[in-house]
């Protein structure tokens, strides 16, 4: 049976979601306002953070200055050994009060020193200061990386430590939120004993740095984490639209992640540079995983990942007859067919899975026209969300499919009105015409190592909207889109 949407109030709502991104404001500016979230405050967070409520934060990942005499913007970080520790212990002090009870804390730190040869772990330093606040270790995370400064009387340093601390809850055996499925991993192999979905995490995570200068256009910040690495923490220990804080904000990957991932954000830097750089990153950031699918799609489907200008009527042409030639009827009887009900744990069911994850990995590493909408989306998805090329196919299909769905949903009769949303949203890749009759697509292009385009789509010049009918998809329901939630 075919089910036709529409979503006139919904797309509304949902909209909301698309939030233009705000300027970084001077904190003595803005500190009477009530609206405290989805901003970067431009200010010190001793002082920034004293006008925030108790128990208002949701999750904290933040990553302070080493203290090791870095050529930082606006900041000394070149502080006396007892300075730099009360600037660490004032802000996270403040940082307990705030974050509510029973949520997380991810400390990100390295090395400091003195004029000396000898080095201090600032997790060591900070672990009895941050118990005396209040803080309970709830686990150690290593951060591997690659390369690193070679030393010839030593060896070099590959890794950092993220500390996960908690405020504990009300009753002693509260546990903070954890959701493991939103970050499990592809196996090395097709050990049964598994969940389908991959097997749980571990607490060692091998990632490459960011190397200075690769992201010229976004920052000049000369200490930057990867996306991936608050891309883990922020879709495990936290749920869409709560509230995600970054006190040493820098240039933005929290934040920028937050706000990708559907949350709300705050973040606070002492430098104007810093956080007016951060908001020009966080331009090219969507506010959910949809919003972020349909911008990569406009970039890839419209514009041929060209650095041009269009036509907005072939612009929105183009995705909506990209849209209309998905075959969800297959897609969705091929996920009921070879997913759906092998969640069982009875053994013949746990001897189906290695079959089952060679299927979607084969689906996934060959050129099939019948996927080939699927792929596409599953390899832009990579792209604005790293942490996924660590899950197995299985979970890539079943993620990838249902972002798809919901954005189908929200393109009934409005593509038009959705590539506004978008290219509003997203004012450091996108910038319209006169009179909104072009639109331009101001780059940088998205790096794809694959070409997808086994789909011939034809553009018909004077369509201005588009309906498309899916089969089905009562799941999927309206109250789930007036929430505006990806």
């Amino acid at each position: 049976m075919k089910t036709q949407y529409r979503l006139i109030d919904s797309v509304v709502a949902y909209l909301a979601g698309f939030e233009r991104v705000p300027p970084s404001i001077d904190w003595q500016v803005y500190k009477r306002s009530s609206n405290k979230v989805n901003c970067i405050f431009i200010g010190d967070s001793r002082q920034v953070l004293k006008n925030f409520e108790s128990n208002f934060i949701d999750l904290i990942h933040t990553s302070p200055p080493y203290n090791i005499e870095k050529p930082y913007a606006h900041t000394a970080d070149n502080l006396k050994h007892e300075e730099y520790l009360h600037l660490l212990t004032d802000i996270f002090s403040e940082c307990y009060r705030i974050l509510k009870p029973n949520s997380s804390l991810f400390l990100q730190t390295g090395y400091c020193h003195n004029k000396s040869t000898e080095v201090f772990p600032i997790d060591m330093l900070m672990y009895n200061k941050m118990r005396e606040i209040g803080f309970r270790l709830w686990d150690r995370i290593i951060w591997h990386y690659r390369g690193g400064v070679s030393l010839s009387r030593k060896f070099k340093n590959t890794h950092e430590t993220i500390l996960w601390w908690i405020k504990p809850g009300y009753k002693e055996k509260d546990q903070p939120f954890f959701d493991v499925d939103s970050v499990r991993e592809k196996s090395l192999s097709y050990d049964k004993r598994n969940n389908l979905l991959g097997k749980n995490p571990g607490n060692v995570w091998i990632e490459d740095r960011v190397a200075f200068g690769g992201m010229a256009r976004d920052t000049t910040h000369i200490a930057i984490y990867p996306e991936s690495i608050t891309e883990r923490i922020i879709r495990s220990c936290s749920r869409k639209n709560d509230v995600v804080l970054d006190p040493f904000a820098g240039s933005g990957t929290t934040p920028a992640m937050a706000r990708s991932l559907g949350r709300r954000w705050v973040g606070v830097e002492v430098s104007p540079t810093y956080a007016h750089e951060a908001e020009e990153r966080m331009g090219r950031k969507q506010a959910s995983e949809i919003a972020s699918l349909a911008s990569h799609l406009v970039k890839v489907v419209s514009f041929g990942n060209r650095i041009e200008t269009l036509p907005s009527v072939t612009v929105a042409g183009k995705l909506s007859d990209w849209i209309t030639s998905i075959n969800f009827v297959h897609l969705k009887s091929f996920r009921a067919e070879n997913i759906d009900g092998f969640y069982a744990t009875d053994r013949l069911e746990k001897e189906i899975k290695p079959s089952i994850w060679q299927m979607f990995d084969d689906l996934f590493s060959r050129s099939q026209p019948t996927f080939e909408h699927l792929y596409l989306v599953s390899t832009l998805l990579d792209l604005a969300y790293p942490q996924r090329r660590l899950w197995n196919s299985v979970r890539k299909f079943l993620h990838s499919l249902e972002i798809l769905e919901e954005l189908c949903l929200i393109m009934q009769g409005q593509v038009d009105r959705l590539i506004e949303s978008v290219a509003e949203c997203e004012p450091t890749s996108f910038r319209w015409g006169s009179n909104r009759q072009s639109l331009e697509f101001l780059g940088p292009s998205l790096r794809l190592t694959r070409v997808c385009n086994p789909v011939v789509w034809k553009t018909n010049s004077n369509r201005q909207s588009t309906t498309t009918t899916i089969e089905d998809s009562d799941t999927l329901g309206l109250d789930h889109l007036l929430k505006g939630e990806a």
